[in-house]
């Protein structure tokens, strides 16, 4: 009896052990435009560049199209890549927060992604300014305070004021690559292997049970 106990718990912790180990995913990604979006000039990490401020668009291996917005100074390339999968905290949790509330503070992509970059470049502890540090934006389409960096201002000040200890972001999640760049995405990502390692761990159980009868 004792160890059909043992065997029990033992298969038990194996499927936990499995799903939990499943977490830590691989997926296969790549950016294949940036829509609608605005081009800005910034300074800081990348300095004095034109880039492509907006709603990105990435590719995973079975065609699936994704939103997601960039959360690092790296330039992308066209190849797809392995990513690994995190939860968001810290200052990604900030990035959430931008996006969950977009439409809400009445906002656009151009604006969110402005917003974005200043807390993900900067730090989760820096104060929000367009115009110093590690990120510095320039201009909007070669024309300062723009409606998008008014914006974008605007959304920074509402984060200041915000506790986010009772934001859920379930739905969200920061993918990284060390080839190109790094990216808030929603979680609607096709992640085969973790279902695969649960569905070893129930056959295992399942295998146990059978030979017990």
């Amino acid at each position: 009896m004792k160890k059909n106990i043992v065997t029990y718990l033992t298969a038990v912790s194996t499927i936990f052990m499995l799903s939990t180990a499943a977490q830590a995913e691989i997926i296969k990604l790549k950016e294949v435009g940036v829509d609608p979006y605005a081009v800005v000039n910034i300074s800081g990490v990348i300095n004095h560049s034109s880039v492509l401020a907006g709603q990105y668009k990435l590719e995973a291996e079975d065609g699936t199209i994704m939103d997601a917005f960039c959360v690092d100074p790296t330039w992308s390339i066209p190849d797809q890549v392995d990513y690994e999968l995190f939860d968001v905290s810290g200052k990604y949790l900030q990035a959430a927060w931008l996006w969950e509330n977009m439409d809400n503070l009445g906002s656009d992509v151009v604006a969110t992604q402005i917003a974005i970059w200043e807390v993900t470049w900067e730090g989760e502890n820096a104060g929000f300014d367009l115009k110093a540090g590690d990120f510095r934006l320039n201009s909007v389409n070669k024309v300062k305070n723009s409606t998008s960096e008014v914006r974008a201002l605007n959304m920074l000040s509402e984060l200041a004021s915000v506790d986010l200890s009772s934001f859920n972001a379930d739905g969200y999640r920061v993918v990284k690559s060390t080839k190109t760049q790094d990216y808030l995405i929603r979680h609607s990502v096709p992640e085969p292997s973790s279902m695969l390692m649960l569905l070893i761990g129930f056959a295992c159980l399942a295998g146990y049970r059978k030979k017990r009868k």
